[in-house]
C-alpha cells in the first residue's frame, strides 16, 4: 500500500536526526520489511560475479524488535496525546503492519486502533478537512493513509473477528500520472483496485461474519441477504478487468486477496444458508472452494516467486484460509461436489496448495499440518518434513 511517497521518505531522512517524528515513521517503515527481509534478499540477490564493493545487501539487517523499540522510544520526547500528527498515523499504521508480520495480534490491533483514533482526532474522515488544507501533498499523504487504514481495519476484522471504525466517507486517491518526484503512485491505480476489492465488506457484513464465528448453530438468514452475497462473489468475479497492467507485486497482491475474499464470503454464505452440492451459480455451491484454489494455483504458476515476496505473510495466510476451506470439501468425500474434478484431481490440487504454502510462501509444519488434519486422519498428518523439506521447485 502506499503509505509515504518517495519525495516524504527522503524529507524524513533529511530531518530524521532533530525529529523524533520523523526518526519514528522511518524505523517503523523498516520494521514492516524486515520479517520479510530473508524472502526479498533472495529474490533481489546480487549478480554473481567479481563487485568492487561490498554489496549494502551483505549488510547485516537489525532485528525487527529493535526497530520497533527505536519507534517507540521515538515517541518519549513528546506526549502523544498533545502532539497528534499525520507522520504519528503513518507510524501507528506501519507498526499494525509490523506486529502483523510477527503474528503479534493484540500489539497489532492495538496501533491500529491508535492510527484510527488520530486520524479521527485530525479529522481525516471528513472531506471538508481535505479542502481546508492548503498544502496539497499532505492532503494527499492523508488521503493515502485514510485509504490504507480502511483496507487493513477489514482485513485485520475478517481475520481477526474485530469490529469496523472507518466508512468510506472521503474521496479515493488521485490515478492521474502522478509527478515524477511520486515514484510510488504508480501503484496507485491498483491501489483503488485494492480499496474496491473490500469496499463491499461495511459494518453489516462483518458483524454476520463475527457472529458466525461464535455461534453454534446456522442462522436462516432470508432469501434477500443470500441474494445479496451471491451478487458480492459476483462482483469480486468481474473485478480487477486491468490487473495485468499492474506491477506483478500488486498483480499477486490483488488476485490472491479477491480468492480470499471470494472464500470468506463462500464461507458466510455457508453459515446462513443451506448450500446444495451443485448449483447453476457456482460461487453458491458446496465445491465453490475448489475454483479457488484452482484459480490461486495458476496465480502462482504464472507469476514469478518474487511477486509474493513483499507481502509474503499476508499472503500465506490468506492462501492457508483457502486450502483449510478446500480441505474441509475434500472431507466430505462426495462425488457430486466435486464435480467436474475427480477426487484424486482434487487432492492434487490441495497438494499444490501444500507446495506453495511450504516451498514458496516458507510456511512451517504448523501451517501445512492444519491444512492436512482438515481433510486427512491424524496418522496422515504433516510429519514435520513430508511437506517442507526439498529444495524448492525451479
Amino acid at each position: 500500500m502506499p503509505v509515504i511517497d518517495r519525495a516524504r521518505v527522503e524529507e524524513y531522512m533529511c530531518n530524521f536526526a532533530k525529529c523524533p517524528g520523523c526518526y519514528g515513521v522511518l524505523a517503523s517503515c523498516c520494521a514492516t520489511v524486515v520479517p520479510d527481509g530473508d524472502v526479498i534478499s533472495s529474490a533481489s540477490a546480487d549478480p554473481p560475479g567479481p563487485s568492487p564493493q561490498r554489496s549494502i545487501r551483505s549488510l547485516p539487517e537489525p532485528p525487527v524488535d529493535l526497530l520497533i523499540s527505536e519507534a517507540l522510544r521515538s515517541r518519549r520526547f513528546y506526549r502523544l496525546a498533545e502532539n497528534q500528527s499525520l507522520t504519528q498515523i503513518q507510524t501507528s499504521l506501519l507498526l499494525h503492519c509490523a506486529y502483523s508480520s510477527l503474528g503479534k495480534d493484540p500489539a497489532a490491533w492495538f496501533y491500529l486502533r491508535e492510527a484510527v483514533t488520530m486520524l479521527q482526532t485530525l479529522r481525516y474522515h471528513e472531506e471538508a478537512t481535505y479542502e481546508e488544507t492548503s498544502d496539497r501533498s499532505v492532503a494527499e499523504d492523508a488521503r493515502r493513509a485514510f485509504w490504507a487504514l480502511f483496507v487493513a481495519e477489514r482485513v485485520f476484522a475478517i481475520q481477526q473477528y474485530k469490529p469496523l471504525t472507518l466508512q468510506p466517507t472521503i474521496g479515493l486517491p488521485r490515478a492521474d500520472p502522478p509527478p515524477a518526484a511520486d515514484a510510488g503512485a504508480c501503484v496507485l491505480p491498483g491501489f483503488r483496485d485494492l480499496i474496491s476489492l473490500l469496499w463491499p465488506i461495511d459494518a453489516s457484513f462483518v458483524t454476520a461474519w463475527n457472529s458466525s464465528a461464535t455461534s453454534s448453530t446456522m442462522r436462516l438468514a432470508g432469501m434477500a441477504e443470500v441474494e445479496r452475497l451471491a451478487r458480492l462473489q459476483t462482483a469480486l468475479s468481474n473485478c480487477l478487468i486491468n490487473v495485468s497492467a499492474y506491477p506483478e507485486t500488486q498483480q499477486a497482491e490483488l488476485l490472491i486477496t479477491r480468492g480470499w475474499l471470494k472464500n470468506v464470503v463462500w464461507q458466510l454464505c455457508l453459515s446462513v444458508t443451506t448450500l446444495a452440492g451443485s448449483d447453476s451459480r457456482e460461487s453458491m455451491s458446496l465445491g465453490y472452494p475448489l475454483s479457488i484454489a484452482r484459480d490461486m494455483v495458476l496465480v502462482f504458476q504464472l507469476l514469478p516467486r518474487t511477486a509474493f515476496a513483499a507481502n509474503r505473510v499476508g499472503i500465506l495466510e490468506r492462501v492457508s484460509h483457502v486450502g483449510r476451506s478446500l480441505a474441509n470439501v475434500l472431507s466430505l468425500n462426495a462425488p457430486a461436489i466435486l464435480r467436474p474434478m475427480t477426487y484424486v484431481a482434487s487432492t492434487e490440487l490441495l497438494t499444490e496448495m501444500l507446495r506453495i504454502a511450504s516451498r514458496t510462501l516458507g510456511a512451517g509444519c504448523e501451517v501445512t499440518g492444519s491444512m492436512l488434519k482438515e481433510s486427512l486422519s491424524p496418522s496422515d498428518a504433516c510429519d514435520g518434513c513430508r511437506w517442507c523439506s526439498g529444495p524448492p521447485r525451479s
